[in-house]
């Protein structure tokens, strides 16, 4: 289940950030997308830890720090007329950018680990 949390707007757009579980499976050399994740410094968080609005729970960062799951900052524009995008947007949004970022990742780190002897 991905998980979205809007932050701020300005300018016609809003940040926020999405966490993503990270997929089964492996690279094309066989390394797991997490092995890979972990790796590769993704397992951090722009959100700090607390209960509030903005933040994230222990719980969140300890999925983010195993691997678990993936942080992903993006941007939700704004409707035409300027009004703030409804929920139902923004949650179709999040699924294509969550399609989109894991098709980026998997370019990013298709041939992560090898090591030629």
């Amino acid at each position: 289940m991905s998980k979205v949390h809007v932050l701020t707007g300005m300018s016609g757009r809003y940040s926020a950030v999405l966490h993503v579980p990270v997929p089964v499976g492996s690279n094309a050399i066989g390394v797991t997308w997490k092995e890979c994740l972990l790796s590769g410094g993704t397992k951090v968080s722009i959100l700090p830890i607390g209960i509030g609005k903005g933040q994230i729970t222990q719980a969140e960062m300890d999925q983010i720090t195993s691997g678990d799951v993936i942080e992903y900052q993006w941007e939700i524009p704004t409707n035409a007329d300027g009004s703030a995008p409804s929920i139902s947007f923004i949650d179709a949004l999040a699924e294509q950018e969550k399609a989109r970022h894991f098709v980026e990742t998997a370019v990013q780190y298709k041939y992560f680990g090898y090591v030629q002897e």
